[in-house]
């Protein structure tokens, strides 16, 4: 398994984020990623629950780092469609794993799926996500520094 960086700011990976989940992504080098949480109580939606939106973004990260084949990335790619189920409430204070997989690649599209499961290994929530490989343009303006990417300790 290979221990994935993070840049220092992400709200799903970011270790210095002070507002952060700081999820720590390993991969197996050839289209998945894991991981695993406790969502904390500034996380909640309705009481117990965490809310919607950060289930989507974690799923979302997911999704991402399975394409990686490194500790870092080979190429900038971005969200272009995310498709959220949420099959059950996810509590905070309970663990859960959390995997993505590279389903496929056409050029610069890339077609994931991701999903958080408890320790049962019932799903919880999952997405269907198209990534995009953005122009020159905007790579250029987005791609993080080498000194941008930071490993857990």
């Amino acid at each position: 398994m290979i221990k994935q960086s993070s840049t220092h700011h992400c709200f799903v990976c970011g270790i210095e984020n002070p507002h952060g989940l700081h999820i720590d992504f390993t991969s197996d080098g050839e289209g998945r990623a894991y991981a695993e949480h406790v969502f904390p109580k500034e996380f909640e939606g309705y009481p117990g629950i965490v809310h919607g939106g950060v289930i989507s973004s974690v799923l979302d990260e997911a999704a991402g780092r399975a394409t990686m084949r490194d500790k870092r990335p080979e190429f900038v790619l971005v969200t272009g469609k995310l498709v959220v189920h949420f099959r059950q409430p996810v509590r905070i204070g309970e663990k859960v794993l959390i995997e993505g997989k590279q389903e496929k690649q056409a050029g610069r599209i890339f077609l994931t799926t991701s999903c958080l499961k408890n320790e049962a290994g019932e799903v919880l929530a999952e997405a269907e996500v198209t990534l995009v490989q953005p122009g020159k343009e905007l790579t250029e303006s987005i791609d993080p520094a080498e000194d941008q990417w930071v490993d857990f300790d």
